[in-house]
C-alpha cells in the first residue's frame, strides 16, 4: 500500500478503481517502471516512468497526457479503456 498526498488530496494506491503499468525499455535497454492510476473518486495520478528506484514523481494528470507522454508501454487496448475510463473519443 502506498499512500501519496498530491496537491492536497490524498490518494492510496490499493483503493485506486484500476491501475495500469507504464513500464518500457528505452533504447538503451533500460527499464523505466511507473504506474498510472484513476482513483475511486475520479482522480487520476501517476508514478512517473524512471529507471532509477528514487526517480519517480508522483503528480496529478490528465489520461490523454499520460497516453502520450508515458503511455510507451501500453498496449490498444490499455489506451482504449483509458480513454473510455477517461470520457474521450476512442478511434
Amino acid at each position: 500500500m502506498t499512500i501519496v498526498v498530491i496537491d492536497g488530496k490524498k490518494l492510496d494506491t490499493e483503493k485506486a478503481k484500476r491501475s495500469w503499468s507504464l513500464d518500457y525499455a528505452d533504447d538503451s535497454s533500460n527499464m523505466h517502471r511507473g504506474d498510472l492510476y484513476l482513483s475511486s473518486k475520479g482522480t487520476w495520478y501517476i508514478e512517473t516512468p524512471s529507471q532509477w528506484l528514487n526517480g519517480h514523481r508522483w503528480e496529478l494528470i490528465d489520461p490523454v497526457d499520460a497516453i502520450e507522454h508515458y503511455g510507451h508501454g501500453l498496449n490498444d487496448d490499455e489506451r482504449a479503456e483509458i480513454l473510455k475510463l477517461a470520457g474521450q473519443e476512442v478511434e
